[in-house]
Formats: structure tokens, C-alpha cells, sequence
């Protein structure tokens, strides 16, 4: 296909950009990093949904990506400034006519013809522009499933639709139920799945979770496309920016640690990792070890039954949760860690892992879900249930100096296999196949 392929892009995910917080998910970073892709495509024109958008953030969007600019952008007509200054003209003109008392007679000719037919040419003159450019759009993607934009592109019957499947969580986990309720966006995000439309599955296991548990769907409409790191995450061999790292997040600098990052959702598993740590420091009669627990600490309030529990422990004091960290300080703590442990029981990917991977940094990993999809055979996988591997996994890490370096080594190259080229590769190559 010589053509361009033109994919209308929903965008109204960007204002994330500016939350410091965990609404900031895998999701956010999922859309950011393919949105990052498709414009430096030259085989791709790219047209991004911007609605629910006000004019300032999406102003400031553009300064912080410079690659999107404004002729990107999809403005409906009925919201455009077109529309409005026709509308003030017409206002303008009934007030004029109710001053001179109907009596046109009063009212110059050639006003009267300017103010009535010119807006009628310019918003003509636009519509044709913005039809031009829209009845050119092959298909559209929405990386969330977001109704606003479905609803957009309505009347518009040759697109195609394309929606990234992330995972089922709120169907199949008793303590995600409330969120498949009416009305809820879960809800009708499900309710709009359907056998005519085209789907992209973070993971062979998100897949079949669907295929599985949602009868509306087409199998041979759903193709894998799993996820990468951004390059932001690299092997940071700075002693003094992991020291330095380390003493802003009150980590003792001359200790070992192991990371974690992740939510206090109950599916992240972290008193399991929490209580096992501190088994594992007692066990050993350790006192040089401290477990590192990234992402906010906000969710306290939402899970008090998990600071309860966090402070009955004893030796809590080997535990330091940090709060949110910056994403430029990331990769410097990952290098830092001797280990990274992610002992999720449901991840439709698991991105943290990878990003550790890619960082050189030897993960313990779930052995459920997609998790094993992410790590292959590079890294302990072992069950989130089992305590006595979990004790196990953190002393081989601790002690072993040699499959400490195995496990870095093969961490690096497992990264290599993903990278958000290859992602948008899948995409757009799915695209274009269906369009023939």
C-alpha cells in the first residue's frame, strides 16, 4: 500500500502528562509511548482526537512533544471557533434588525449581504476542508476504548475501529466486582466489544482471557501486541547518582536493597513480598537489608486494612516506602536494587518488570498471568503464594554473587526482544493487511 495509512488517534488520555500520581498506570505510559511511535511513522498520517481537551493543556501537550503539533489535531465543527464566530455574526445581525425596528431600509445593503452570506461561505469553505480530511481517515484507534471518540466518528462508516485490550480484572476478581457495574466506564468499554471491530491484546494471556470470558468478540480479530520500556530506562553504572538517588528517597546509602513499585491494590501482592522480606532478614540475622516500596502511599486511606497490617509487623523499620518517585530517578534506582521483586496475582502485562529488565536489574517474578510472557526463562519465577520460595528467592539474590550477575546479564538481553518500534510494527502491518 502506497498510500498513507491515516489513523485518528484518541488523545484525550494526554492531560495525564501532568499527574504526578498513580492515575499515571501502565495504561497512561502504554498511550503516550505509541502515540510517541505513530509520529515518527512517515508512512503514517496521523490525526489525534482531542476532545474533552481545553485549549490550554492541549497548548502545553505540544510544548512537552514537540513532534505533535497543531495540524494533528481533530476539532468536531460544531465546537470549532468557525461555528462560534458564525454564530456571534448571526446574533449581531438579529440585534441590528431589532434596533432599526425591522425596517430594513435602514440598513446598508452590502452589510446586510456581508454579515448574512460571508459566514456562510467560510464555514462551508472549512467543512469541506475538515470533511476532506476526515473522509481520508482509514481507521482509528483508541488505546483506552474511550466513548467520546466512538462517538465522533459515528456517521463515518468506512472507518475501521481498533482497541487495545489490557485486561478483564474487574470480571474474574471478586474485590474489582463494583466496577462492573451500569454506567460505569469498565462497563461500557465491555459493553461495546463487538465481532465487526479490531482489537490489539497486550499479551497472549489477555487474549485468551477475553476469547474466554467475552462471547461478543472475534478471535481472528484480536492480535497480540506486547508492550515495551521506554528508553528512558537504561543500566545506570553511576555510583554517585545511585548514592545520591539513595539519599533522596532516605535509603541508607551503603545498604543493599530490593525494589518493588507498584500500587496497594490487593492483586500487587505486597504484604506477601512484605512479610517474607522480613522472614528472610530474621531467618539470616540480617541488618544491611532494607525492602524498597515505590508508588504513592495516598491509597493508604482507600486500603487502612494494609497500614494495619504493615504496622503489627516487626522489624517494619526494614521497610521504607518512598511515595512517588520521578520518573527520571527511576532507572538509578532499579540499577541500584540487587533485586527487583514483582509478585503480582493478575497482570495483563506487568511493565514494571521490563522496565527492570532493562535496566540490568535481576527480577523475582510471578509465575502467573502474562508475567512469564515478560521474563521467559531470564529471572526466578516462582508462585505468589509460595512463602518459603519467596524467603528462598530474596537469600539466592542476596548471597549469590554469581547468579546476581547471571540474572543482570540475562535480564539486558530478554529487554532487547520489545521495544515500542516492533509494538506499532504489529499495528500498523494489521492495519494496513485489513484495509487491502
Amino acid at each position: 500500500m502506497n498510500q498513507k495509512l491515516v489513523i485518528l488517534f484518541d488523545g484525550s488520555f494526554l492531560p495525564y502528562i501532568f499527574n504526578k500520581d498513580t492515575s499515571r498506570s501502565g495504561v497512561f505510559f502504554t498511550v503516550y509511548n505509541i502515540l510517541l511511535e505513530l509520529l515518527k511513522r512517515e508512512d503514517i498520517e496521523l490525526v489525534v482526537y482531542n476532545g474533552g481537551i481545553d485549549d490550554g493543556q492541549m497548548k502545553k501537550i505540544i510544548e512537552i512533544i514537540p513532534a505533535l503539533r497543531e495540524e494533528h489535531l481533530f476539532y468536531k465543527l460544531e465546537n470549532s471557533k468557525i461555528k462560534l464566530y458564525f454564530l456571534n455574526l448571526r446574533l449581531k445581525l438579529k440585534k441590528i434588525k431589532k434596533e432599526c425596528n425591522n425596517n430594513w431600509l435602514l440598513i446598508p445593503k452590502l452589510y446586510i449581504i456581508l454579515i448574512s452570506i460571508i459566514p456562510k461561505i467560510i464555514v462551508k469553505f472549512f467543512k469541506k476542508k475538515l470533511n476532506k480530511r476526515e473522509n481520508k481517515i482509514n481507521v482509528c484507534l483508541s488505546p483506552t476504548g474511550d466513548l467520546a471518540m466512538f462517538e465522533a466518528i459515528k456517521n463515518y462508516k468506512n472507518i475501521q475501529k481498533y482497541t487495545i485490550l489490557y485486561d478483564i480484572i474487574p470480571l474474574i476478581l471478586p474485590e474489582y466486582k463494583k466496577l462492573y457495574k451500569e454506567g460505569t466506564w469498565f462497563y461500557n468499554a465491555i459493553k461495546l466489544l463487538n465481532k465487526k471491530d479490531y482489537y490489539f491484546a497486550i499479551s497472549d494471556y489477555t487474549k485468551r482471557d477475553f476469547i474466554k470470558h467475552i462471547s461478543n468478540i472475534e478471535e481472528g480479530n484480536i492480535t497480540t501486541t506486547l508492550l515495551a520500556a521506554s528508553d528512558d530506562f537504561y543500566p545506570n553504572k553511576d555510583g554517585n547518582k545511585i548514592r545520591e538517588i539513595k539519599n533522596k528517597y532516605n535509603i541508607p546509602w551503603e545498604s543493599k536493597y530490593f525494589f518493588s513499585l507498584c500500587s496497594l491494590e490487593p492483586r500487587k501482592n505486597l504484604l506477601f513480598i512484605i512479610r517474607n522480606f522480613i522472614k528472610f532478614t530474621q531467618n539470616n540475622k540480617l541488618n544491611d537489608v532494607y525492602l524498597i516500596l515505590g508508588g504513592s502511599s495516598k491509597l493508604f486511606s482507600v486500603f487502612p486494612k494494609f497500614k494495619e497490617e504493615i504496622d503489627a509487623l516487626e522489624n517494619k523499620n526494614k521497610i521504607i516506602f518512598t511515595g512517588y518517585i520521578e520518573d527520571e530517578d527511576l532507572s538509578a534506582l532499579y540499577s541500584g536494587a540487587r533485586g527487583f521483586v514483582f509478585m503480582s496475582t493478575y497482570e495483563g502485562f506487568g511493565l514494571p518488570l521490563l522496565e527492570a529488565m532493562q535496566c540490568g536489574t535481576p527480577c523475582i517474578a510471578s509465575n502467573v498471568t502474562s508475567m512469564p510472557e515478560v521474563v521467559e526463562d531470564n529471572a526466578i519465577s516462582i508462585s505468589p503464594l509460595d512463602d518459603d520460595a519467596m524467603i528462598k528467592s530474596f537469600e539466592d539474590l542476596y548471597s549469590n554473587d554469581e547468579l546476581h550477575k547471571e540474572l543482570s546479564q540475562k535480564s539486558l538481553l530478554q529487554s532487547k526482544k520489545f521495544s515500542w518500534k516492533k509494538t506499532v510494527d504489529i499495528m500498523t502491518k494489521e492495519m494496513k493487511k485489513n484495509i487491502k
